[in-house]
């Protein structure tokens, strides 16, 4: 994982209470899979691809990664907890 990456996903750890590993997990409970969601999108908005994305977060598939990110920007709009996580994570 480069360094970029590495600091998006432990952002993203700490704003939503969970460890770094527990994010390139392959668990799909909620707990993790939400944070999960916010940083692919988070890593999406620097630029990187996919392809990209799903090696950096334990091996996902792309598609996997484009269906990630549609949640969280789904998340954003209709659950405010996740929303604000998310924007915390965003500005750390």
């Amino acid at each position: 994982m480069t360094r970029c990456a590495e600091c998006i996903v432990n952002d993203v750890a700490m704003a939503f209470d969970v460890l770094p590993g527990d994010i390139v997990s392959q668990s799909r409970l909620r707990r993790y899979a939400y944070p999960r969601f916010a940083a692919y999108r988070l890593l999406r908005e620097r630029g990187l691809s996919l392809p990209q994305i799903g090696r950096m977060i334990g091996y996902r598939d792309h598609s996997t990664i484009c269906h990630g990110i549609a949640q969280a920007k789904k998340l954003a709009l209709t659950d405010a907890e996740f929303a604000a996580r998310y924007e915390e994570a965003r500005h750390s």
